[in-house]
């Protein structure tokens, strides 16, 4: 993947500027570690939200996407349901009442977006509570992505992973107010909200044939991602979109670099396997959301766009995996492995570049380090 040796070609001489990030980091997972070793984990959930709020929250617009959303902050009145989700208009109009300054929208949505985060761990990986946050945070999609970029889809996809735990607690109808408030979100989420729903009917109706449905969805996911790139055109579709701005996105071809294929269908395999194995079906309809969203990442492949779909079930990694690791042994090896990966996926999203081709995240532009530079 040539990409990722254009993006890594300055490693060392902008190696100094990802250590904010990983003093950050470190922070966190002491915060992580000190939370397992006391009774009233509340107290230091409150810190944890409280320093994502700080370090990627408070910060001047330093993207074209912050700097986008900070117009709309200043002129509620351009804003319209037929372009842009009640949320973000909610939002906007609320807070102007107590700012001028889109600062308090970016922390308002980080905010938001890691208390669903942390309330959707707590019913689907409760035991393995740490482990799974700190995923959250090495997963350049999420973390670096509500940092700097889609701030909205983020928020939405945090929201929509809370919903799918309410579903599998069997409170359906609490589930539904929060679905609705995923796409109110990020209008995207009414795709992601079908397909679940489609899903977790299949998965009810199989009953006790889970396992063969699992292996017809492995071929199938081996089918689609030897399909070439370019064989499915999705440009008729644009008619049909109601929203201009999403009509867009597919009449537009940018392959998904085959690396990141391997990668997905690779872990998605490693899941199916386990999943086969498993006899929790809560955790069955977790790999069998993930391995249908891998499936829809390798049939739109050819739309790298129309992928960011592909976030609303790719979020599952960070339930998914304390899940493989608890059942692969030996753990400790396993659980070290999948630590080092995340990691340097962590380490790579820092050295993302924009389309303008610049290092949005390297050196670190949160308010926090402007505290430090002027003293």
């Amino acid at each position: 993947d040539i990409g990722f040796f254009i993006r890594l070609a300055p490693f060392f001489e902008l190696f100094g500027n990802i250590t904010p990030y990983v003093v950050f980091v470190l922070w966190m997972v002491i915060l992580l570690f000190i939370r397992k070793k006391i009774k009233k984990k509340w107290i230091i959930e409150v810190f944890l939200i409280l320093s994502l709020v700080v370090f990627a929250g408070l910060k001047n617009p330093f993207t074209w996407d912050l700097e986008n959303y900070c117009n709309m902050y200043h002129n509620p009145g351009m804003l319209a349901f037929n372009w842009i989700e009640p949320f973000l208009i909610f939002s906007v109009k609320f807070l102007n009442y107590f700012s001028s300054n889109c600062i308090l929208l970016f922390a308002w949505y980080q905010f938001w977006t890691v208390f669903f985060i942390n309330l959707a761990i707590k019913n689907l990986s409760p035991k393995s509570y740490g482990f799974s946050f700190f995923l959250y945070l090495m997963i350049p999609t999420f973390f670096l992505n509500s940092f700097g970029v889609e701030i909205r889809q983020v928020l939405a996809v945090a929201i929509l992973l809370y919903a799918i735990s309410l579903l599998l607690k069997g409170n359906t109808k609490k589930s539904l107010i929060f679905f609705a408030l995923s796409i109110s979100s990020h209008y995207s989420a009414v795709f992601a909200v079908i397909i679940i729903f489609v899903l977790y009917g299949l998965f009810k109706f199989l009953k006790n044939k889970k396992n063969i449905t699992f292996s017809l969805l492995g071929l199938l996911l081996f089918l689609a991602l030897i399909i070439p790139y370019g064989a499915i055109n999705l440009s008729s579709l644009s008619s049909i979109i109601p929203i201009e701005k999403y009509q867009y996105y597919f009449t537009q071809t940018m392959p998904v670099p085959f690396l990141e294929l391997l990668i997905y269908n690779l872990l998605a395999f490693i899941a199916l396997f386990v999943g086969i194995k498993s006899k929790d079906n809560e955790k069955k309809f977790i790999v069998f959301l993930f391995i249908a969203g891998v499936l829809l990442l390798n049939l739109l492949k050819n739309y790298e766009i129309v992928t960011r779909i592909f976030f609303y079930f790719s979020i599952l990694q960070i339930i998914l995996i304390p899940f493989i690791v608890s059942k692969i042994k030996p753990r400790e090896v396993c659980f070290l492995l999948f630590i080092a990966i995340y990691f340097l996926e962590f380490i790579y999203g820092l050295y993302y570049i924009t389309p303008y081709g610049e290092y949005a995240y390297l050196p670190y532009k949160g308010i926090v380090s402007e505290l430090f530079q002027n003293k």
